[in-house]
């Protein structure tokens, strides 16, 4: 579309009659009221879907890249606002295991085709919070600001050829258009700088519309803990910061950026009379009071529509309404036929996520909480909605480490974020097992998660402090915000293993290999006893700090075991199938090793993943092949040897013990003895790792006893 014909489309647009659109709209909200009174928008069981929004990048420099329509058509895939912008949606799905599987599977189904046509032109898709690398050549600024006139419209050059995008623009809402953060600031005359930010959004069908309040005030009361361990947006591009020292502007900085966003650039200023639009929304009583608040929100680009084949087409002005009510969670009323018609939460608070497991594990928790909270009526409904509201803001600011108000099940108050989410998950298993899901599987979608909170680490603490860190060794702001932004992606995973490698050559970490995939790097090996200035780092530093972007990709059988950038932990679905190569000649073998190097763990690091259950890392090292498994305790436990020879399973920790030596993961004729349980940082022993001949092996563990926990 030429910028004449789009500039012509705007202005039909502005010529609307807000006042009629507002009547149309009202109208059918009263029959839509009727139609949920009467049924219609029941279910039977509840259903989930997904929205994931993505960002083109330069699949060799990571600069934002502008994806021709055509081609973006072609894979398959949603406009979105910014020409760099895509938008994948799932098909719903009932909520169970199989319907959860059918959302993952779609989304790599979509995702995989889509990566290997766009490489063709040097383009791939990438999750993330907020991208930080503008066009090759550009600035993030000129490219957010870019617009031209056009017959009196304001049209944004880097935006798509959406009437209603540019409408935006030029509309008497007055929307601010403008960055308000920490250090930032940057006014444009468009809605571009939205584009910045991407999100995922989980959808809940209810099953009973009538019931949608109740369901709705739940999923207010935990936005803010499951925004806090999702953030994932804690850099704006370096050019948009305002001149301030680096160490200040890592220092005052976020942890999660898009609601800030989205709030500025949409809602008016706050001396504007008119009420914001992105904001955090009311508890409503009824759902007739929910159909309301949508019909009375400002209307910013009314529109004349013509009803077309579809059910909710006789909603059309209300439905185009529903557009642009910005809230963080919001009520849904759609449907293609009468049978179809749904009424569903909107799950909006979330940033796109690093992974697509990642992003559907956020939905499977998101969905079991809105199946158990609300048949257990638990008492966090009770939650005033300012405390909800102040819990929200903070989490977007501080992520985990904000101060967040619960109310236990017992009816007990508490800010401790170790007892909030150890509820909230149990919520989230007890949901999903309701539906149908296995202990085993329930965990598998929660468990990444629950790490993120154990260990105290989501994308946007990572991603924080890799560039605090590299700040204080003086490396300037941009290079290290453009570091972080991209490390877990392939041309990134490429410079990690060459850093594991120059660990390796410095002498910090040195032994044997381990099978990545199809591609073998350096395993770790000698260990340092502290962390000092030098660099100097422990074996679980290098694994938590560097294992996670090497991405392994499992050869057929090697179980459930899946890449997580932020979590080590992945349990098995099939873990016996490992046996054979893991353990038959190691078992009893008599080459004690005590004379040699000596190896081991922070066991602080191994503590601290797993606050909830037991931990039993393992590492392998045989000369003939190559060394990652498996390790089956049998009754004493399961152990998943999966990134970088690290496995974890939940279970109850009886104390760390170490096997000197001695094969079939403790079991063997070595002799164990127990770490120094003090609170210092114990290192963890172990033999040596040297090769050796066929039938022997080193390694290290960490033993749990006691059946396994979620």
């Amino acid at each position: 579309m030429s910028a004449s014909e789009l500039a012509a489309d705007v202005a039909k647009a502005l010529d609307v009659s807000r006042d009629e659109f507002r009547d149309r709209a009202r109208e059918e909200a009263e029959d839509l009221k009727a139609e949920v009174r009467s049924g219609t928008f029941d279910n039977s069981e509840a259903i989930v879907g997904l929205e994931l929004e993505l960002y083109a990048v330069d699949d060799r420099t990571n600069a934002l890249r502008r994806v021709p329509r055509q081609l973006l058509e072609l894979i398959g895939f949603e406009k979105e606002l910014g020409l760099h912008n895509a938008e994948m949606q799932t098909s719903p799905q009932p909520l169970n295991s199989h319907g959860l599987r059918a959302q993952e599977n779609e989304l790599k189904a979509s995702l995989k085709p889509a990566q290997r046509r766009l490489q063709r032109d040097g383009i791939r898709m990438v999750a993330d919070g907020m991208w930080t690398v503008p066009p090759q050549g550009e600035t993030a600024r000129d490219y957010l600001c870019d617009c031209v006139e056009k017959d009196g419209v304001c049209i944004g050059t880097n935006m798509s050829d959406s009437v209603r995008y540019h409408t935006m623009a030029n509309a008497g809402y007055p929307s601010a258009f403008e960055l308000e953060a920490p250090h930032v600031s940057l006014q444009a005359e468009t809605v571009m700088p939205e584009s910045l930010i991407t999100s995922m959004q989980p959808h809940y069908q209810i099953p009973h519309a009538p019931d949608l309040p109740e369901y709705f005030r739940y999923a207010l009361r935990v936005a803010a803990p499951l925004l806090a361990m999702a953030v994932n947006a804690p850099f704006f591009p370096p050019d948009l910061y305002d001149d301030a020292p680096d160490a200040d502007i890592v220092a005052d900085t976020y942890m999660e950026h898009r609601i800030g966003v989205f709030e500025s650039v949409l809602n008016p200023r706050s001396d504007a009379p008119e009420q914001a639009k992105v904001c955090f929304p009311p508890d409503f009583e009824t759902v007739e009071d929910a159909i309301d608040d949508i019909v009375e929100d400002d209307t910013i680009v009314p529109r004349t529509l013509q009803a077309g084949t579809r059910f909710d087409d006789d909603f059309v002005h209300f439905r185009h309404k529903h557009g642009s009510y910005w809230r963080w969670v919001r009520p849904v009323f759609e449907g293609p036929t009468r049978s179809a018609a749904n009424a569903r939460i909107e799950f909006r608070p979330l940033p796109a996520q690093p992974t697509v497991d990642d992003a559907v594990g956020c939905m499977a928790v998101f969905a079991g909480l809105m199946e158990s909270l609300p048949r257990l009526e638990h008492p966090i409904q009770s939650l005033d909605w300012e405390t909800a509201k102040e819990n929200f803001y903070a989490a977007a600011r501080e992520g985990l480490r904000a101060d967040m108000e619960w109310i236990t099940a017992d009816g007990a108050t508490t800010t401790a974020t170790d007892e909030l989410y150890g509820e909230l998950f149990e919520h989230a298993r007890d949901g999903l097992e309701q539906r149908g899901l296995s202990t085993e599987e329930a965990h598998g979608y929660i468990a990444p998660l629950r790490e993120r909170v154990d260990r105290r680490l989501t994308p946007a603490r990572w991603k924080h402090d890799f560039v605090r860190r590299q700040v204080e060794e003086n490396v300037p702001l941009a290079e290290a915000i453009w570091d972080a932004g991209g490390l877990h992606q392939p041309p990134a995973r490429d410079a990690a293993r060459g850093q594991f490698r120059r660990l390796v050559r410095r002498g910090l970490v040195v032994g044997g290999d381990a099978g990545l995939g199809r591609r073998r790097v350096p395993l770790a090996g000698r260990v340092a006893d502290d962390v000092t200035s030098e660099g100097r780092q422990s074996l679980g530093d290098v694994v938590v700090g560097h294992g996670p972007v090497l991405d392994p990709v499992p050869r057929v059988g090697d179980g459930d075991l899946v890449r997580d950038r932020f979590g080590l932990q992945r349990q098995a679905a099939r873990p016996e199938v490992f046996e054979g190569r893991c353990r038959e000649p190691a078992a009893g073998d008599g080459d004690e090793a005590d004379g040699g190097p000596r190896q081991g763990l922070d066991a602080t690091v191994v503590q601290r993943r797993l606050h909830h259950g037991g931990v039993r890392p393992v590492v392998h090292r045989r000369a003939e092949d190559d060394g990652v498994g498996i390790a089956d305790g049998g009754d004493e436990g399961r152990t998943v040897a999966g990134l970088v020879g690290v496995g974890v399973v939940h279970g109850q920790i009886e104390g760390p013990e170490v096997d000197v030596f001695g094969g079939r993961a403790g079991r063997g004729g070595g002799r164990e003895r127990v770490v120094d349980g003090d609170s210092r940082p114990a290192l963890v022993a172990e033999a040596a790792c040297q090769p050796y001949d066929s039938g022997s092996f080193g390694h290290w563990s960490v033993r749990v006893r006691g059946r396994p926990l979620l």
